[in-house]
């Protein structure tokens, strides 16, 4: 079973949510500041959002807004205050994050959902992926959580010859952005641990996906795999069978 194959059994999915919790869905890198980094269009009251909504697949229930996905999977939405993040992908306006507040906070490079609507731009799309509804770690800051991120990913820091991917310790996975992931990926050299813990050295990652074995952007085409080193990730594996 390659890397990409791994990541998408269960056992994984299940290490992937338990990392992600325990870092409360934050990169712990950038703190999700490179997830929102030019994405912010307004910071709005919801009674505010509401009215617009006509131009959105939002649908209103009581007080708060009830967020679909192909009519199935429900999310009450519930708070007097929210910054909605928005991001264009494939040329058009999607959500990729809402952040709850504690209360009203604008800076000058902030509109309002009034303005925002107003300029011609509308929520065509809300994205919502099931797995990014968290439950955060009690520890964390009260003035605020994420209900919705995008795209985080759990990063292995190290190689260990015959363990399957979820068969590593937390302690050598760690939550990135996809921004952060590439990074960690170019920069940094990865070491690698034989079945009995010694230091074997170190790895050389492909030249190409930089030892991420695939690309998300790409994920249509064959679940965005590289092409050159198949999903193997090091140049030393990529001629193994």
């Amino acid at each position: 079973m390659n890397y990409l194959e791994q990541l998408l059994q269960p056992e994984w999915k299940l290490k992937r949510t338990e990392v992600l919790k325990r870092d409360n869905n934050c990169c712990q890198i950038c703190f999700n500041e490179k997830v929102i980094q030019e994405t912010i269009i307004g910071l709005t009251e919801v009674k505010e959002f509401e009215e617009k909504l006509e131009c959105t697949k939002l649908t209103v229930i009581g007080k708060g807004v009830k967020i679909l996905k192909h009519e199935i999977f429900n999310y009450p939405f519930e708070y007097s205050n929210a910054a909605v993040y928005l991001k264009e992908i494939e040329n058009r306006q999607k959500v990729v994050a809402i952040r709850v507040l504690d209360h009203m906070v604008r800076t000058t490079n902030q509109v309002s959902a009034q303005e925002l609507f107003e300029d011609g731009k509308s929520l065509e799309e809300l994205i919502y992926d099931q797995e990014t509804i968290f439950e955060l770690n009690k520890s964390f800051s009260k003035n605020f959580k994420w209900l919705y991120g995008f795209n985080l990913q759990v990063h292995h820091e190290c190689y260990r010859q015959s363990r399957m991917a979820w068969e590593y310790e937390n302690e050598d996975l760690l939550t990135l952005c996809w921004q952060c992931h590439e990074d960690e990926h170019k920069e940094k050299k990865i070491p690698v641990y034989s079945t009995r813990g010694d230091v074997l050295g170190e790895y050389t990652r492909c030249n190409r996906c930089f030892g991420a074995g695939r690309f998300p952007e790409y994920n249509h085409v064959q679940k965005g795999i590289c092409f050159r080193c198949i999903g193997k990730r090091f140049e030393e594996l990529i001629d193994q069978v």
